[in-house]
């Protein structure tokens, strides 16, 4: 079972990420912390990529050490293209401005600071109160067929299993469900449950992006920036995060963040 709340902290801030756990001890918060360093052991492991999904709520412990850590900057990629940007929680715990790509992913998102906001009384409060709202009373859903096959579909996939995901987003995918689209896609592109197939995911990727769908766009968009799978294009690039961005798709916003960042202009 997934934690409350996934802690994304520097090693360095461990003193006030301490307080922090300890704090929400008192209050029968539930988290989810990496005391052990285990984000080194590999590229990006899978027992932290799981606690992220699994999680109700992200806190990133903004500092000055977290925005140079390779390993936050992982997890906040993560949990962005992961979860619904009301999960996620940013608390600044020291004096530090913000490097300008992180002000423009944060833009739309309520930061908490340590000063205004402190630990044992207001923090703890909010975050009790955000896990509330993660827990809505359940409304009783009658389904249509179709909409049923859709939703089932990509219910099997947000638990993660793909085998029994897979014939039933084939069918929504077909029907040009364009969520559905991009689960076929990431699963034919990471090999989950299937033999690994670039081709099939780069057909679902486009028929998804043609339909706008955000996340979508961003990994076309990706696409094109690295020209791994598709012929370089950093114009096509561009265009892709601006169209996803302007949906609300931070991961899209951020990316052109470091385009300007590094003055590579508007096309």
């Amino acid at each position: 079972m997934g934690k409350d709340i996934f802690i994304s902290y520097s090693r360095k801030d461990s003193e006030t990420a301490n307080r922090i756990c300890k704090a929400l001890d008192r209050a029968k918060i539930s988290y989810f912390i990496d005391w052990q360093g285990i984000g080194g052991a590999m590229e990006f492991p899978e027992i932290l990529a799981n606690a992220i999904i699994d999680c109700k709520l992200f806190l990133f412990l903004a500092s000055n050490n977290s925005y140079e850590s390779k390993f936050t900057k992982s997890e906040i990629t993560f949990a962005f293209n992961e979860k619904p940007k009301n999960t996620i929680l940013p608390y600044i715990i020291d004096d530090s401005k913000l490097p300008p790509a992180m002000r423009l992913v944060f833009s739309n998102i309520t930061w908490r600071n340590i000063n205004e906001h402190p630990i044992d009384t207001i923090l703890i409060n909010d975050l009790l109160s955000l896990l509330k709202d993660q827990n809505p009373p359940k409304e009783k859903k009658v389904n249509k067929p179709e909409t049923k096959t859709i939703e089932s579909g990509i219910e099997l996939y947000n638990s993660r299993r793909f085998v029994e995901a897979l014939p039933l987003l084939e069918v929504a995918a077909n029907q040009n469900d364009a969520k559905s689209q991009y689960c076929l896609a990431v699963i034919y592109a990471d090999g989950y449950g299937v033999k690994k197939d670039l081709s099939k995911a780069l057909k679902w990727f486009r028929k998804s992006a043609d339909q706008n769908y955000d996340k979508a766009l961003f990994r076309m968009a990706k696409f094109y920036q690295s020209g791994d799978i598709v012929p370089q294009d950093d114009k096509a690039a561009f265009n892709l995060f601006l169209k996803a961005a302007k949906q609300g798709h931070f991961l899209s916003a951020y990316n052109l963040g470091l385009i300007y960042e590094k003055g590579l202009g508007v096309f």
